[in-house]
């Protein structure tokens, strides 16, 4: 579906050298795709593949990495792996705490909770899913912020006892 202008700047990003992994199904780089305009980068999202959907995920522009989470069917394995990771733009980060099915799997809601980039608020809502152990490794962690390790530390002494 997508229109004659735009399969032409694809034809003229694969003039250019290959950077990073490279998608099968579209036959482009990581640098390529990134040399995309944001409109075919957001049409490239809807249904895409595991490897462009792992590449646009991580993509600077918040609305082509939202894009590929709405567009796009992620397993949960996935998910937690995005959640986890601290190059996402952090718009991505609350698109997946926004979701219920995400944040019900206990690897996904920890994995949000551990990365600094998600909003203090948000992530202090989510650490009170979480289970002792994992409260105790949280407070002692200095990648989170003050507020999520001093929520933990609090509901450590609560649920601990």
């Amino acid at each position: 579906d997508l229109t004659p202008e735009e399969i032409s700047e694809i034809e003229r990003v694969k003039a250019l050298p290959h950077e990073g992994e490279m998608d099968e199904r579209t036959g482009l780089s990581e640098g390529q795709i990134r040399a995309l305009t944001v409109p075919v980068r957001v049409k490239l999202s809807r249904g895409a593949g595991r490897t462009l959907r792992n590449i646009l995920v991580k993509d600077t522009n918040q609305m082509v990495a939202v894009s590929v989470l709405t567009n796009s069917a992620f397993s949960d394995e996935e998910i937690e792996r995005v959640a986890s990771n601290r190059q996402v733009v952090d718009e991505v980060l609350a698109t997946i705490a926004r979701r219920r099915d995400w944040v019900s799997n206990y690897a996904i809601g920890l994995a949000l909770v551990k990365n600094p980039k998600l909003a203090v608020g948000v992530a202090v809502r989510l650490v009170s899913r979480l289970g002792v152990r994992d409260l105790k490794i949280l407070m002692r962690d200095r990648n989170v912020s003050d507020g999520v390790r001093a929520t933990a530390e609090r509901l450590y002494r609560i649920k601990s006892r």
